[in-house]
């Protein structure tokens, strides 16, 4: 009797632990943002995200980063195919010096007047760059509140 139950447990505990197999949604790795991440040769698009203004346009979020040794520059960045105006000191892109689009850190701005760009919608958006070409990816446009609310009160 004492050896059913034992069984009847051993059994119960090795069977409980497998219902979700070897492609288990929390075994997989995962970025925790709302930003898209893309990337071609060297250079790295890390958390695209578009913020809706409250006017027409957007402006973007992201960061882009060349682990590259190679220098390479960026050239323009696009939302549904209009391109985005960017005030950066530089466009060049060293190796491991993270080009920062919004918040606190950031080294550059882009925006982009275009009243289809809602919130809540994926646009297309393609990154052109010298060396490593063309990166085309969506990003989730958001609204301005919470971590994305406009920090200048002006």
């Amino acid at each position: 009797m004492i050896r059913r139950i034992v069984l009847a447990l051993a059994a119960a505990t090795l069977l409980a632990g497998c219902a979700a197999g070897p492609n288990a949604v929390t075994l997989k790795q995962y970025t925790p943002t709302d930003g898209n991440q893309a990337s071609t040769g060297s250079i790295n698009v890390l958390n695209l995200v578009l913020v809706a203004g409250s006017d027409e346009g957007a402006s973007l979020i992201a960061t882009i980063v060349n682990s590259g040794a190679t220098a390479d520059s960026l050239q323009t960045i696009a939302v549904n195919g209009v391109p985005m105006t960017i005030v950066a000191d530089t466009l060049d892109l060293l190796q491991d010096r993270p080009m920062i689009f919004g918040g606190e850190s950031a080294t550059a701005s882009a925006t982009v007047n275009l009243s289809s760009v809602k919130p809540g919608q994926l646009v297309p958006v393609e990154i052109y760059f010298t060396q490593a070409g063309l990166i085309s990816t969506t990003a989730l446009v958001r609204e301005p509140t919470l971590e994305f609310a406009p920090t200048d009160q002006g």
